[in-house]
């Protein structure tokens, strides 16, 4: 998983909310666990972000990112034309 594909995923809808986006970004940092090295420095640096949601998991501001994460995702949809009017 990468960022390129995260955008095209959520232009074909197979993201469409917050728990969605989650799961990918999760995913993005376990592959970069999984094929790089423990020594380099793109394994540490995915690993201590990827902690980063889990030490704050209950704090009102990762709440409030995912709120508006989902928001940005929705306003990306209608703004790309990927949501018919009536569901907006």
């Amino acid at each position: 998983m990468d960022l390129k594909t995260m955008k095209t995923r959520i232009k074909d809808g197979a993201i469409s909310n917050s728990d969605d986006y989650q799961r990918e970004i999760y995913l993005m940092f376990a592959n970069a666990m999984m094929y790089n090295r423990p020594k380099s420095d793109i394994y540490r640096m995915a690993y201590e972000v990827s902690l980063l949601p889990c030490v704050k998991a209950i704090s009102n501001s990762t709440v409030q990112m995912m709120i508006e994460s989902e928001g940005h995702i929705r306003d990306f949809r209608q703004t790309e034309g990927f949501m018919s009017r009536g569901k907006r």
